[in-house]
C-alpha cells in the first residue's frame, strides 16, 4: 500500500492517497467565497532567522486582483446546474475552472489554489454537477497525458468550489490535449448521486460509488485502439429509465473513434454494447438526450481543436433504434472544410436543438437552431443577422472592422431555467444572448462577450516602466496589452499592429518611452515603440531566422540585443544578434552560443549579460553587445532567469532551481541567498520607504514553502505575500512597480495577469 504524505498548510492538512483506497482524502485548498475570490488571505512571513530555526511564519495581508483583459483563452465547457437558476460552471484547457453565481454577471475563479508543483491541475479535463445537491461539484484535473506528465486527480467540493478534496488517480489526463472540448467525460448519476462515471483518454471508463472518493476501472467497457489518445469523451444518463435512490440502468457513452464509438448499457454500467447501425467515418464528441427519447450527437472527422475537416449531426431514436442524419449544413454541400463541435437540447421544449460548426475557417463558424427535431434549421451568426457586442473586450476587434466572435465553438448551452438564454464558448471566451428564441421567428439575436472576471491569457513577459503606462505585457495568441488603467480591458485593444504570439518585451531604463518586443509568423518578427507602447514600428530587418525569444535594450535606447527562439513556447535556440540602428542591420554577438538569453544592465549602456545554463557561467559584454567574455565565478548549471536590478550598475540576480543568487560588480562577486530553496522568477519594484535598494520579488520556495515572496532589504529577509488560496498556477513572469511600493505583477500560464497590493 502506498504511503500517505501529510503536509501542513495554513492550519489545514493536505493528504494524498496515491493508491485510490477508500480512505478519506482530506486535502483542502480553499478559495474565497463568492464575490471575494480576489480578496485577502492569511500570508506567511519568513525571515532568515525564523527559517533556520524552523519558526512559525507570521501573517501579512495582500490583496490580489486580475488585470482586466477579459477572456483570451479557450473555454472548453459550460455546465449549468439543472435545478439552481443562474448557477453555471465553466472549464478551460489551461486556466482552471470558474463559477457564475445566481444574480451576478461576474465569473469567480475556483481553482486559484492550484500552484507550484500542482500546476498541472489547472488543465480541466471535465466538470460535473450533482443534480440533487447544488453544493456538490466535481472536476477531473490534469493537463497532459504524455509519458513525462504526472497523473491526474479528481477534485470534489461540497460547497460550490470554495473548498476542495483531492483524490489522485493512477492515470493521466489531458485537459490541454486534442479533443479537450469534447464531453462531458465526468457524469453524476441523477438517481444515485454517489455514483459517478469518468471517461479517460487511455484507460477506458472509470467508476466511483462514494461521491468520487475512490475509483475503479470498468473492465467490461471496450477500449478502442483508434481514438488517437482522446479516448472516451462523454457519458449521458437516461434519467427516465430509473428511479430515485437506485442506479440509473440506461447509460450512453461515446468514444472518439471513427469506427462506431457509441455504446449503451442497460444494467447501470455493468455491461456495454455498441449501438447498431450507427454512422461510421466520424468521431462523436458531444451528445444530448431529450425528454422524447431522441439522442442528438455531434461528430467531427478529427477530435479538434486544431483541425476538423468533416462532420455531421445525427439523431438516434432510443425507442426503435433508428438513426437520422440531421446535419444542418454539410461540409460537402458548403464546399468548405469543417466539422461539428457541439450539440445541445432545450430541456423545456422537446424538439428544440442547437448545434455549432467547428473549424469553419473560411466564412466563420455558425450556430444552428431547430425547433422540430432537426428537420429545419435556422443559422445564427454575424453573417445571418445576428448582432454581437464586444465592448467589454475591445481586443476582440483585432484592429479590424469585424470582431472575431465565431471560432472554435466547443461548448453550447441553453439555460435550463430560461429557454431564451444561450451561451457558447470560443477560443477567446464566452458569449451570451438573452433572446435566442428570436431566431425562431426570423428576428435578430443579440450577443455580448460574457467574460467579466474570466481571465485566461498565457502571459510571456511583463514590464512596468517608471513613466507612462504602469504595465505592458506580451501574451500568447493575442500579442499583449498596454494598461493605463488596470481595471478595464484596454480601449485600444491589443498592441498594434497585432502579430499573434509575442514572447518578449523590454524598455530603455533611461528612456522608458522606448520599447522593443518580439513575436513570430511575420517576415520580420520584432518591433520598437517610441511612445511608451502606444504605437509600434516593425524592424526593417531582423537576424536570419529571427523570431520569438527574448529581447533587451540598453538604458540609452541605442543598442538592442535579440536572442531568437525556434517557437513561441520553446526556449531560445539561436544565437543572439545585436543592432545599433533600430533593426536596419544586425550582426551575431561574438562569444555566445545559441540559446543564451541576453539582458541589459539597467544603468550602464555598454554592459549586457548572458547566462550559460550548461556551464553555469555569466558572460558580460562591455562593448554594447558586440562581444561577450566569461566571468570566472561558477554558478549552478541548468535553466535560470537572470535579471538586472534597476538603478544598480552591475547588480544581477539569478533565479534557479538551486536557489537565488546575488551577483555584484557584473558577476565577479556571487553569494547565494540563504533559505531560498529554489526560485522560478525574480523581479524588482519600488524600494521600501527610507530605503534605496529596490524591493525584490520572487516566485519560489523558501524554507520548503512555495509562494510569492518580497524582500525589502536586498534579500536578507523575506515575506511571503500570497497564501494557499492564491497560487495562480505557474508564474512565468514577475515584476514590481517602480512607482508603487509593494505592488507586484504576476504573469501566469493561463490565469492572465494578477497584481498584488499591500493592505
Amino acid at each position: 500500500m502506498a504511503k500517505t504524505r501529510t503536509v501542513l498548510r495554513d492550519k489545514s492538512a493536505i493528504r494524498t492517497d496515491n493508491n485510490i483506497s477508500r480512505r478519506r482524502v482530506l486535502a483542502v485548498a480553499t478559495v474565497l467565497a463568492a464575490g471575494k475570490a480576489m480578496g485577502l488571505g492569511s500570508n506567511a512571513s519568513v525571515t532568515a532567522a525564523a527559517a533556520s530555526a524552523g519558526g512559525t511564519p507570521r501573517s501579512t495581508p495582500y490583496r490580489w486582483t486580475n488585470v482586466a483583459i477579459h477572456g483570451g483563452g479557450f473555454v472548453v465547457g459550460i455546465i449549468p446546474h439543472p435545478t439552481v437558476q443562474g448557477l453555471i460552471y465553466a472549464r478551460t484547457d489551461v486556466g482552471g475552472a470558474y463559477r457564475l453565481d445566481p444574480g451576478t454577471d461576474r465569473w469567480t475563479p475556483i481553482t486559484d489554489w492550484v500552484g507550484g508543483p500542482d500546476w498541472y491541475l489547472s488543465g480541466i479535463e471535465s466538470l460535473a454537477v450533482d443534480a440533487t445537491d447544488a453544493k456538490r461539484v466535481y472536476i477531473a484535473a490534469g493537463m497532459y497525458s504524455q509519458p513525462w506528465a504526472k497523473t491526474g486527480a479528481i477534485l470534489r467540493s461540497t460547497d460550490r468550489g470554495q473548498t476542495w478534496q483531492k483524490t489522485n488517480l493512477p492515470i493521466k489526463l489531458g485537459g490541454n490535449e486534442a479533443g479537450r472540448f469534447n464531453g462531458e467525460r465526468l457524469a453524476v448519476d441523477p438517481n444515485a448521486p454517489a455514483t459517478l462515471f469518468f471517461g479517460s483518454r487511455h484507460n477506458g471508463l472509470w467508476k466511483s460509488l462514494d461521491h468520487g472518493e475512490s475509483w475503479h476501472q470498468v473492465k467490461s467497457f471496450p477500449l478502442p485502439q483508434d481514438t488517437g489518445g482522446v479516448g472516451t469523451v462523454f457519458v449521458v444518463y437516461d434519467v427516465r429509465s430509473g428511479k430515485r435512490g437506485q442506479p440509473t440502468p440506461i447509460i450512453y457513452a461515446g468514444a472518439s473513434t471513427p469506427h462506431g464509438g457509441m455504446y449503451r448499457s442497460t444494467d447501470a454500467g455493468a455491461t456495454w454494447h455498441k449501438l447498431a447501425h450507427q454512422p461510421l467515418g466520424l468521431r462523436p464528441n458531444h451528445a444530448a438526450l431529450a425528454a422524447d427519447g431522441s439522442l442528438y450527437i455531434s461528430y467531427g472527422k478529427q477530435p479538434g481543436p486544431n483541425s476538423m475537416t468533416d462532420g455531421a449531426v445525427w439523431k438516434f431514436n432510443t425507442h426503435d433504434g433508428t438513426w437520422t442524419d440531421i446535419t444542418p449544413l454539410s461540409p460537402k454541400k458548403d464546399r468548405r472544410s469543417f466539422g461539428y463541435g457541439t450539440v445541445i437540447i432545450d430541456v423545456n421544449n422537446p424538439g428544440t436543438v442547437m448545434a455549432g460548426t467547428f473549424c469553419r475557417w473560411n466564412g466563420g463558424d455558425i450556430i444552428f437552431r431547430s425547433t422540430d427535431g432537426g428537420k429545419q434549421w435556422t443559422p445564427i451568426s454575424p453573417n445571418h443577422g445576428g448582432i454581437w457586442s464586444v465592448e467589454s473586450a475591445p481586443w476582440l476587434n483585432f484592429h479590424s472592422p469585424h470582431p472575431m466572435v465565431m471560432n472554435w465553438i466547443g461548448s453550447l448551452q441553453l439555460d435550463p431555467h430560461n429557454s431564451n438564454r444561450a451561451l457558447y464558448t470560443t477560443g477567446w471566451g464566452i458569449f451570451e444572448t438573452m433572446d435566442v428564441m428570436a431566431a425562431d421567428s426570423g428576428g435578430p439575436t443579440h450577443w455580448k462577450f460574457y467574460c467579466d472576471g474570466f481571465e485566461e491569457t498565457v502571459v510571456t513577459d511583463l514590464i512596468s516602466p517608471p513613466a507612462g503606462a504602469h504595465l505592458i505585457s506580451t501574451v500568447g495568441d493575442i500579442d499583449g496589452f498596454k494598461h493605463d488603467d488596470l481595471r478595464i480591458s484596454p480601449p485600444g485593444g491589443m498592441l498594434n499592429p497585432n502579430y499573434g504570439n509575442n514572447t518578449g518585451i523590454d524598455f530603455a531604463a533611461h528612456v522608458p518611452s522606448f520599447m522593443v518586443r518580439v513575436f513570430g509568423g511575420r517576415p520580420v518578427n520584432g518591433a520598437y515603440s517610441t511612445d511608451g507602447g502606444s504605437s509600434w514600428t516593425p524592424f526593417r530587418r531582423g537576424p536570419r531566422h529571427g523570431m520569438y525569444g527574448r529581447i533587451a535594450v540598453s538604458p540609452d535606447a541605442k543598442t538592442i540585443v535579440w536572442t531568437a527562439a525556434s517557437g513561441p513556447w520553446s526556449g531560445p535556440s539561436r544565437a543572439a544578434h545585436v543592432t545599433h540602428d533600430r533593426g536596419e542591420s544586425w550582426k551575431a554577438c561574438r562569444g555566445l552560443k545559441p540559446g543564451w538569453q541576453v539582458i541589459s544592465d539597467r544603468v550602464n549602456p555598454q554592459h549586457f549579460y548572458a547566462f550559460s545554463p550548461h556551464q553555469g557561467h555569466i558572460y558580460i559584454s562591455s562593448d554594447s553587445g558586440n562581444s561577450f567574455h566569461r566571468m570566472k565565478r561558477q554558478l549552478p548549471r541548468g535553466g535560470a532567469a537572470l535579471r538586472s536590478a534597476p538603478g544598480q550598475a552591475g547588480d544581477l540576480w539569478l533565479a534557479s532551481s538551486h536557489g537565488l543568487y546575488y551577483c555584484r560588480t557584473a558577476g565577479s562577486e556571487v553569494s547565494r541567498i540563504s533559505n531560498i530553496d529554489s526560485a522560478n522568477q525574480v523581479g524588482f519594484g519600488r524600494a521600501a520607504p527610507g530605503l534605496s535598494y529596490p524591493a525584490i520579488f520572487i516566485a519560489g520556495t523558501v524554507n520548503g514553502v512555495y509562494g510569492i515572496y518580497r524582500s525589502d532589504d536586498t534579500g536578507a529577509t523575506w515575506t511571503r505575500i500570497n497564501d494557499y488560496q492564491h497560487q495562480f498556477f505557474t508564474i512565468d513572469a514577475i515584476t514590481g512597480d517602480p512607482r508603487i511600493y509593494g505592488r507586484v505583477y504576476l504573469g501566469t500560464s493561463g490565469r492572465g495577469i494578477i497584481y498584488g497590493d499591500r493592505v
